[in-house]
């Protein structure tokens, strides 16, 4: 399991993470295991480079393809209300922020 996460999920840090080269800001929700077998962070990312077009929005990012994570020093207030890790495909549960 990658421990880089639960501490930034539980504070409600946001991060900046370089994600298959590109660099992003998010706000990480969970952490965990998809029902395929995949270790996952689930993010609402605010801004950066993103392979569909959408700079904002809810984004699945593979932990073994996250090279870097910074601590941007500032926190996200709430979790968001589409926030939901079984939406996400989550099968196990690692750490959520809700």
């Amino acid at each position: 399991m990658d421990t880089r996460f639960c501490d930034p999920i539980r504070r409600r840090d946001v991060l900046e993470v370089v994600y298959r080269g590109t660099t992003r800001v998010v706000e990480p929700h969970g952490h965990g295991i998809t029902r395929s077998g995949m270790e996952v962070v689930l993010v609402y990312q605010r801004a950066g480079a993103s392979k569909s077009g959408r700079a904002e929005g809810w984004k699945t990012l593979h932990a073994s393809d996250i090279e870097a994570v910074r601590l941007l020093g500032t926190r996200f207030l709430r979790v968001r209300e589409d926030a939901d890790p079984d939406a996400r495909e989550l099968g196990t549960v690692h750490c959520f922020a809700g």
